[in-house]
C-alpha cells in the first residue's frame, strides 16, 4: 500500500493487522498476507521517475493507494490493475477523528478496503 502524510499512521496499523491474520482462499487454503507499506509524500515526483517507481512499487504487486483526498494522479503509481482508496469530496467540516471515521480512512477500514482488493483480484485470476 501507499499513502501520504496522515494517512500513513493509520496504513501502517491496517497492514500490521493484516499480516497477523490468516485468510480463506477460495480453495480452502489458509494464507497470510505480506503487506508493505511505502510513504510517498511527492506521488507526482515519484510517478515521473519510472526506475524509482519500479522499485519501489512492482508491477506485479497488488497495490492499493490510500489518499483521504482527490484520488488523482495516484493511478500512476498503483498501475492499471491497482486501487485507489480515495475522497472525492470537499468541503466536510468537523473535527479530523469524525471524518477519518466517517470516509472510511480509519486503519480497520482501509483494512477492509485491502482485503476486498486482494479477494478481487484472487476471483480475478483464476
Amino acid at each position: 500500500m501507499v499513502a501520504s502524510g496522515s494517512e500513513v499512521a493509520a496504513t501502517l496499523q491496517a497492514a500490521l493487522w493484516l499480516q497477523q491474520q490468516t485468510f480463506e482462499t477460495l480453495s480452502g487454503e489458509g494464507v497470510r498476507l505480506n503487506v508493505r507499506v511505502v510513504s510517498c509524500p511527492a506521488p507526482q515526483k515519484l510517478a515521473k521517475n519510472a526506475v524509482a517507481l519500479a522499485k519501489i512499487v512492482p508491477e506485479n504487486i497488488p497495490t492499493a493507494a490510500v489518499e483521504a483526498g482527490v484520488g488523482q494522479g495516484w493511478a500512476e503509481i498503483v498501475g492499471r490493475r491497482g486501487a485507489i482508496f480515495c475522497m472525492n469530496d470537499f468541503g466536510a467540516s468537523a473535527p479530523a477523528d469524525t471524518l477519518t471515521k466517517t470516509f472510511g480512512f480509519t486503519s480497520e477500514a482501509i483494512a477492509t478496503k485491502a482485503l476486498n482488493f486482494v479477494n478481487l483480484r484472487i476471483k480475478a485470476q483464476k
